[in-house]
């Protein structure tokens, strides 16, 4: 089950947990999650916000949970952890020419970017 991107911009705003969002157009949701760390075979179906927040307890010690997606003909993935592969391995996740847009809350050194 999915809830779309609706939640996005509630999720980015004031004291929310620091969650990473990368887009990616050309590759399936499923094979962005893989490209961001996720094993092959333990790739689950996607989730709603109230299920990822109830497996991760909003903190960012507890299992890292990626949402999962796709929207408009991109395949979006939603991090909670530190740091999010998006952000330090662009080659890999980018590879085959997969167009790549992510955004970082950085919060531990603002302002957010893109």
């Amino acid at each position: 089950m999915s809830d779309g991107i609706t939640w996005l911009a509630d999720a980015w705003r004031g004291d929310a947990p620091a969650l990473f969002v990368t887009f990616a157009r050309g590759i399936s949701p499923r094979d962005l999650v893989v490209r961001l760390g996720a094993p092959p075979a333990q790739v689950l179906d996607p989730i709603t916000i109230a299920e990822a927040e109830r497996l991760t307890f909003n903190d960012r010690e507890s299992a890292r949970v990626a949402r999962f997606g796709e929207r408009a003909g991109w395949s979006y993935a939603v991090e909670q952890g530190w740091p999010s592969k998006a952000w330090w391995a662009h080659p890999n996740v980018s590879a085959g020419g997969a167009e790549i847009l992510h955004l970082t809350p950085k919060p531990d050194d603002p302002p957010r970017e893109c």
